[in-house]
């Protein structure tokens, strides 16, 4: 449920079939209001100042056929999420019914495939009953606690 992003660079065609990053947050399937990306921004540019990882929470209606696990790495390589060594991406694949959490190689001794796992499947149970904003705040608190941890 996690994986590096050092080294793969994604193709041209790769990178036009990505959607450009809007911010901390980017809600491509629009499944969220605006006080809840209001608040949900305000929770990651928090983690991000406080915790120095650079979490990205990126929501799309699908891969576009993508296995998520393609989908979420080549996103991360293409957007350079946590540059310097720290970072997280959380991707919602709305119509798949799928998610994936991709972790830099300086939080994965922190954040393992068991964390990680743990985490989203907490998010889980609020996705499946489209309650995508808890479901987000909940990755977003249960990665703040891990990381309190260290």
């Amino acid at each position: 449920v996690k994986q590096t992003n050092d080294k793969a660079t994604p193709t041209q065609s790769e990178i036009n079939n990505f959607p450009k990053r809007q911010g901390l947050l980017n809600d491509y399937a629009d499944v969220l209001d605006k006080a809840a990306e209001d608040r949900i921004t305000k929770l990651l540019a928090e983690l991000n100042q406080s915790k120095g990882v650079e979490t990205v929470v990126v929501i799309v209606k699908n891969t576009g056929g993508k296995r998520i696990f393609d989908y979420s790495l080549q996103l991360a390589n293409q957007w350079r999420i946590g540059s310097n060594g720290r970072g997280v991406l959380f991707v919602l694949s709305i119509d798949d019914h799928q998610w994936r959490i991709q972790v830099s190689k300086r939080v994965e001794n922190v954040l393992s495939n068991e964390v990680t796992k743990t985490i989203g499947d907490r998010s889980s149970g609020f996705f499946q009953k489209q309650e995508y904003a808890a479901g987000i705040e909940s990755f977003v608190k249960d990665l703040e606690d891990k990381l309190d941890e260290n």
